[in-house]
């Protein structure tokens, strides 16, 4: 696990994408995931929305209020038509979601609050066939319908909603999206397909970022339309694949290691990245690995102009050159005497083995 002082960092990634956003909020963005919106919620309807009032000049970081159309019950009891719930929605995909008229599935607490203030998803315009008493299905069937629909943003909601909800066991659905012409959808797709250790789809997603729009880096600093807001949501979707592989590497390891070898392999390609954020991440995967064939690339991520990376890079060196007499450094020992302990690790790599 990266030391507490680096935890920031991940933090700071992670906001840095809130930043494209019309109004920036003091207030934390959260996220919620499908499974945990099911769960967790007492009431989940499908939808349109009516009207938002928003928290007030005043008070800018409190709930707005949203009055939505019911059209179909999935959890939960209700016989009014029209209900009233509250949210904070401070990310790009959830503001997408919540568009007049346009249909959509809110999950609502027992306190008639967004679950987690955020989880509402858009809804296909199509009505999905069938009909069940359990929660769980009526929410897939829906999901299912708006992975087919005509709609780009709701098509990538959906097919995200579903890797949430299902696991591996989404792998067709992620696979046929994956085909689909939208930039937003296919990226999601191959997020997805790698987080469950699809090293093909991984080759895929590292050719994509090794051209436009991803490099050179041309994130929009704001967003203008759809175009810009759905390569916001693409740049995060990698963004959460690549942090995920430090924490999936332990069940990569255990795969043929033809498969390992190649998500090694990728990783490393995807650290030479121009763009620091991504770089930082592939850095982070790779010290998640611990792979003696990455070792290249780290001693050479001992030069960064980030000196998160350098201290990544170091400390995963560090850890391989294993000598009891020279334990590796906190954060701040590094930050003390940086060239002390990167002097070290390059005396160690250099050195007949």
């Amino acid at each position: 696990m990266p030391s507490p002082h680096l935890m920031f960092f991940s933090v700071a990634s992670s906001c840095f994408l809130v930043l494209f956003a019309a109004t920036v909020d003091a207030r934390p963005c959260g996220r919620v995931s499908a499974d945990h919106a099911l769960a967790d919620s007492a009431l989940i309807v499908k939808g349109s929305l009516i009207s938002t009032t928003a928290g007030g000049p005043h008070a800018p970081e409190s709930d707005s209020t949203s009055v939505i159309r019911i059209d179909r019950v999935l959890k939960g009891t209700t016989t009014r038509r029209e209900i009233s719930v509250t949210h904070f929605l401070c990310g790009v995909e959830y503001g997408l979601a919540m568009q007049k008229s346009r249909p959509l599935l809110a999950f609502v607490d027992a306190a008639g609050r967004l679950v987690g203030g955020t989880a509402v998803l858009p809804g296909s315009s199509r009505r999905a066939s069938g009909e069940s008493t359990d929660a769980r299905t009526s929410v897939r069937t829906e999901l299912l319908s708006a992975a087919t629909d005509d709609d780009a943003n709701t098509v990538r909601a959906a097919v995200g909603a579903l890797a949430e909800l299902d696991g591996p066991a989404s792998t067709a659905t992620l696979i046929q999206a994956s085909n689909r012409a939208d930039f937003g959808t296919h990226v999601r797709a191959l997020t997805w397909l790698t987080r469950f250790g699809d090293a093909d789809a991984f080759d895929q997603l590292a050719a994509i970022l090794s051209t436009p729009p991803f490099s050179p880096p041309s994130i929009p600093t704001r967003i203008r339309d759809d175009t810009s807001a759905s390569l916001v949501i693409a740049y995060e979707d990698v963004l959460g694949a690549l942090w995920s592989l430090a924490h999936i590497s332990a069940d990569i390891l255990t795969n043929p290691s033809t498969k390992r070898s190649r998500f090694v392999q990728t990783t490393m390609r995807v650290a030479r990245s121009e763009d620091p954020i991504i770089r930082q991440a592939a850095i982070d995967a790779l010290r998640g690995f611990g792979a003696p064939a990455s070792f290249s690339v780290l001693v050479d991520a001992l030069d960064d102009p980030s000196q998160r990376i350098r201290y990544t890079a170091m400390v995963t060196l560090c850890t391989a050159m294993n000598a009891p007499d020279l334990p590796c450094s906190s954060v701040p020992l590094f930050e003390k005497d940086e060239q002390r302990y990167i002097g070290r690790v390059r005396a160690w790599w250099k050195s007949p083995r």
